[in-house]
């Protein structure tokens, strides 16, 4: 016998007035187990059966989605919930298509995440019936379009999407030459949405082929939103009215075939006068070091530019430099590759690489760091600040210039030159904040000769070898009673020096405390000491903390190590060097005055 239920289930009202759905009470039951033991006990066909189950599983859908509407999640009004969704669908996640599965929680969920457009603009190329959902469920909505590396994608799929180019606001194609050629004809369309367009001919890993050259006639000549331009091994004409209206403009050329001739380059950039971020990567051919004035090309002006970043030769970045005139508050940031011995005829292109470019004349730098990027490879990071509000040595993302330059060959002697050559090229009157970090130790005369004209710096932070030399000049210039040698300064942090190894003129130790008592003999004395990671026994801090007022001491004995998960180095900006600050296990080795004194007396009679 078939089941006894009711003909409705008492919540039929979902979606409109709920009041309108009585109650289910404590005790009420749409089937009971007299209804389910009679129908199981009679004799009754398959197709009977198979009616009762699905009467059943249309009860049990019907109570689920009454059930959902009781959330208080129901109550939100679909526009709401579709702009949630979108914030799944944000291109900054790194699971694009994580927010698809919304629409698997529930029906009304999946409606709403059906039929909001803006979830389906970004076009997905997994497969050509995805491709051809996504263009009908966005409906009208701008489109951003990015496929990829078109080798692994379905052409006809891509020029569906590309039947849609007047509404395509963002549009990244990467492909070798002949696929990107036989995209053209979509690419001559006037595009009056698009504010990105990204054009990439790649190899796929059988050498490139010839650079693509973009068409005469791209987007028609009317793309009024256009603002960002990135090119890869493309080559495009200075006439293209699309260019002036470009904020942003990328163009990297992984292949010498793919360069721009520099006139062509500086052609291109004078017809972008509304420019604010330039990048360049190997966008012009190799040119020799010498005889490179930048005198045969004229002068491009960009008035708006606010980050300039270039990676070259060093005689190629300098040669673009010196045809650039930018804002004093641009931002450059530069990577050179020096492909042979560094030679004298390289030393002169320095100053053009972190001061040529600006309109105006560019203040002195008030900070400089100096720091190796890595240990295996040749390579030394130079990052100069106009003002002295920096946040500590690592906030080189808001330096005003970066030059990083790279060798390669493990090459010795070359931090020191690098250094030191940079130095007699920059006016470092104004120079208050300096960090240097190298693989390399400087000499007493490099620290002296590269700094001397330093006569305003404040406070500075020494790194691993670079420490021995530095004490060295900060001794030895003291011998007279003159202090020729950063006289001014007051904070100095010194991180991974091993106060025992000695020299002919005594161990560390005894030549930072030498330093350290002749300046504040002459009323030049440090204010504060910062000693971080530094092989020193607790004795010899203290007999230091009788001449400095404030000594900041990580409380490692000599012999201890630092795992490479401890601290970081220190923040100059706000140096915290308290007196107070004494571990507990340390202060019984100052207990008794008479050590104390015979430990100072040895250190006088060495």
């Amino acid at each position: 016998m078939p089941l006894n239920l009711p003909h409705k289930p008492p919540m039929l009202a979902l979606e409109g007035d709920r009041s309108q759905s009585p109650p289910l009470h404590s005790g009420d039951s749409l089937v009971n187990e007299d209804n389910i033991a009679s129908a199981v006990s009679s004799a009754r066909t398959p197709d009977d059966m198979d009616k009762d189950i699905e009467q059943l599983e249309n009860v049990l859908r019907a109570l689920k989605k009454h059930r959902n509407t009781l959330s208080p999640i129901s109550r939100l009004p679909p526009e709401i919930l579709s702009r949630i969704f979108s914030h799944l669908a944000a291109p900054s996640l790194n699971t694009p298509w994580m927010w698809q599965t919304v629409s698997h929680v529930c029906r009304r969920w999946r409606e709403v995440a059906v039929f909001s457009p803006l979830l389906w603009t970004s076009i997905d190329f997994r497969s050509a019936a995805w491709t051809m959902e996504f263009l009908q469920r966005s409906q009208y909505a701008p489109l951003a379009v990015h496929t990829g590396d078109l080798l692994h994608r379905d052409i006809n799929s891509v020029q569906w999407a590309l039947h849609e180019m007047p509404r395509i606001r963002e549009l990244s194609l990467s492909g070798n030459t002949d696929t990107l050629e036989r995209l053209e004809d979509h690419l001559l369309e006037e595009s009056p949405l698009l504010e990105t367009l990204s054009l990439s001919a790649t190899s796929h890993g059988r050498g490139f082929d010839d650079c693509y050259i973009v068409p005469d006639g791209l987007l028609a000549g009317y793309a009024p939103r256009l603002r960002k331009l990135s090119l890869s091994m493309c080559r495009v004409s200075p006439t293209l009215p699309i260019l002036a209206g470009l904020t942003h403009f990328h163009a990297s050329v992984p292949d010498p075939r793919g360069c721009f001739p520099v006139s062509d380059l500086l052609a291109l950039l004078s017809m972008m006068p509304l420019l604010e971020t330039l990048i360049l990567e190997h966008a012009v051919p190799a040119l020799e070091t010498t005889g490179c004035t930048g005198s045969e090309e004229p002068v491009v002006t960009l008035n708006r530019l606010a980050s300039l970043q270039l990676n070259d030769t060093m005689a190629s970045c300098a040669y673009l430099l010196s045809h650039l005139r930018v804002p004093a508050s641009a931002a450059l940031r530069v990577i050179c590759g020096i492909e042979r011995p560094y030679e004298d005829d390289e030393i002169e292109l320095l100053p053009r690489l972190l001061v040529s470019p600006r309109i105006e004349r560019a203040t002195p730098f008030a900070a400089l760091h100096f720091r190796n990027l890595s240990t295996a490879d040749g390579s030394l990071r130079v990052a100069g600040w106009y003002t002295d509000d920096i946040n500590g040595d690592n906030d080189e993302s808001k330096a005003d210039a970066v030059i990083t330059l790279m060798w390669g060959d493990g090459s010795t002697g070359m931090d020191t030159r690098i250094i030191r050559d940079t130095c007699a090229s920059l006016d470092l009157s104004k120079l208050q904040t300096l960090y240097v970090s190298t693989q390399e130790s400087m000499s007493k005369d490099s620290w002296i000769s590269s700094f001397q004209t330093s006569t305003q710096l404040k406070r500075a932070c020494i790194r691993g070898r670079s420490v021995y030399g530095f004490v060295d000049a900060f001794d030895a210039s003291l011998k007279t009673r003159g202090s020729s040698f950063l006289p001014r300064l007051r904070i100095l942090s010194l991180e991974k020096a091993q106060f025992a190894r000695a020299s002919h003129a005594g161990t560390l130790f005894q030549r930072l405390w030498r330093g350290v008592n002749t300046r504040a003999e002459i009323r030049a004395g440090l204010r504060w000491l910062n000693l971080w990671d530094c092989d020193i026994t607790g004795q010899e801090v203290q007999l230091l903390h009788g001449v400095v007022s404030k000594v900041w001491w990580d409380s490692r004995p000599r012999g201890c190590t630092m795992s490479a998960d401890e601290g970081s180095s220190f923040d100059l900006s706000h140096p915290v060097l308290d007196s107070h600050r004494w571990s507990q296990s340390t202060r019984h080795l100052f207990s008794h005055e008479q050590a104390l004194a015979d430990f100072m007396q040895s250190i006088l009679a060495d």
